[in-house]
């Protein structure tokens, strides 16, 4: 009786599983071709190893749905396809209905602010499961990654995370608005405030974001004006003192952005360290994610921040400075 039991309850969880999937099949219709060895060099080898037509014009429909819209039979594209596929994950020509996200606008360098103004969940949860059904098995919110996303979605390419689901219907494309005037914030807290919420939404820790302060209080005098140019005068310009200052007005007003504010530089700040772009590791070894994301000492980081990315003229660091300041504004949120 007891054995007859626990095969009973066996063949229920059994019958309960293949209902569980049978109800998701509908739902994920992407389908991937099996992974093949990892130990061949060659796409089309590797697509005959698994019983795949490997003939060029297959191979671009593959490349297709795969995001490379452009296959030509380049050694890059092919290595790329390789890859997915050495991994189980090479999305099959055949697959179905795949749903695409609608392209959001050309001029967007942020996947969050991009993934938003197509009304797309932009959370870091949904973006590992876009991620995922992309090919990205280890998505972790790296500059790398969110950039080859971003491309997919700039081109029209990036699949749905939900691709059985009713495609999101294109919303109206929004005008390029007219830079703001420039308000100057009503106080110097107001103003780290602004900073320290803008890089908070962005997964700064409270940490970095008080080492970023401190050396913004010396770049800018201590005001925290954005608006602001260099007290020696060699060009600087802004929260940072980007040197020359058009490094940041050109960005801006080819974005639209009115390089004056506050929020517009926290945006280039942002930009640098999703392009990998004006920090470099020097005296301090922490890379730029790895300085976004740590919890060393807001002094520490203040130090590292002014080697890595302002690099300034030993004579202009006041390096105890920037530490203090950002364990003051440590200590304020």
């Amino acid at each position: 009786m007891i054995k007859f039991c626990i095969i009973y309850l066996k063949m229920k969880d059994f019958l309960s599983l293949l209902i569980f999937l049978l109800s998701i099949s509908s739902i994920l219709t992407v389908t991937y071709y099996p992974a093949c060895s990892s130990s061949y060099s060659s796409l089309t080898d590797a697509l005959k190893s698994i019983g795949v037509d490997s003939s060029f014009n297959n191979r671009k429909a593959i490349a297709k749905i795969n995001g490379i819209s452009n296959y030509s039979g380049t050694a890059s594209q092919n290595i790329e396809l390789l890859n997915k596929l050495k991994k189980g994950l090479l999305i099959k020509s055949n697959s179905g209905s795949i749903i695409y996200y609608p392209a959001c606008s050309s001029s967007y360098y942020s996947l969050i602010d991009a993934l938003k103004s197509i009304g797309v969940d932009s959370s870091f949860n949904n973006r590992k499961a876009i991620a995922q059904i992309n090919g990205i098995s280890k998505y972790s919110g790296t500059a790398p990654q969110n950039t080859e996303l971003l491309n997919k979605l700039k081109k029209g390419l990036l699949i749905k995370s939900k691709s059985g689901s009713n495609p999101t219907p294109t919303p109206t494309p929004t005008p390029t608005p007219t830079p703001k005037p420039y308000v100057p914030p009503s106080s110097k807290t107001a103003a780290a405030t602004e900073i320290y919420n803008f890089f908070k939404e962005k997964g700064w820790t409270k940490n970095a974001i008080c080492g970023l302060l401190g050396n913004i209080e010396v770049e800018t005098d201590y005001t925290l004006n954005p608006d602001i140019h260099a007290y020696n005068h060699d060009g600087g310009y802004g929260l940072v003192q980007w040197t020359p200052g058009s490094k940041l007005r050109d960005w801006a007003q080819s974005n639209g952005l009115n390089f004056k504010t506050i929020n517009t530089q926290c945006r280039r700040i942002q930009y640098e360290y999703e392009h990998s772009i004006q920090y470099s590791i020097r005296s301090c070894k922490l890379s730029f994610n790895q300085y976004i994301h740590s919890y060393n000492s807001p002094d520490y980081l203040a130090e590292c921040f002014m080697y890595n990315y302002e690099n300034p003229s030993m004579k202009y660091a006041h390096l105890e400075n920037r530490r203090s300041k950002a364990i003051e504004w440590f200590k304020y949120f």
